[in-house]
């Protein structure tokens, strides 16, 4: 069933870390999901991932002490694995104060929708996962 697939999934990703490149394909499938764990870009990586991708992308606002913001992370992350038309990233705002500035980003978690390089609308706080599938399928149309 398809929990199965997501517990090999995780032990994959797990071995990878440990063990380097599986396959090249497999690999870099990898590398992009683990980039959404992670939730590795900043200010230098923030064009190419978000402003030129060509699927909508979801960027999360969030910083180390924010709790809600960790109370989002697994929902965050499973959203990612459901909704594979639309890119996921993290943004640690304690890090990447520019851009954080720069799209007013007042209060964490802020989750914030991007399509063809215009961000289309915020979702502000840590909502149930079905509200926040809800809203990001709204402001992806």
């Amino acid at each position: 069933g398809g929990q199965n697939w997501q517990d090999d999934f995780q032990l994959t990703l797990h071995l990878q870390d440990e063990v380097g490149s599986i396959s090249s394909t497999g690999n870099i499938f990898l590398t992009n999901i683990h980039r959404v764990f992670e939730g590795n870009i900043n200010e230098s990586s923030f064009e190419q991932e978000v402003l030129k991708s060509s699927k909508p992308v979801v960027v999360d606002y969030w910083a180390v002490w924010c709790q809600p913001c960790k109370i989002i992370a697994p929902i965050f992350e499973e959203l990612s694995k459901e909704l594979t038309n639309i890119k996921f990233c993290k943004i640690n705002v304690d890090e990447n104060q520019e851009l954080a500035s720069k799209y007013e980003i007042m209060s964490i978690p802020t989750l914030m929708v991007f399509k063809n390089g215009q961000p289309t609308g915020v979702i502000i706080g840590a909502l149930p996962k079905s509200q926040l599938k809800q809203k990001i399928m709204e402001l992806i149309k």
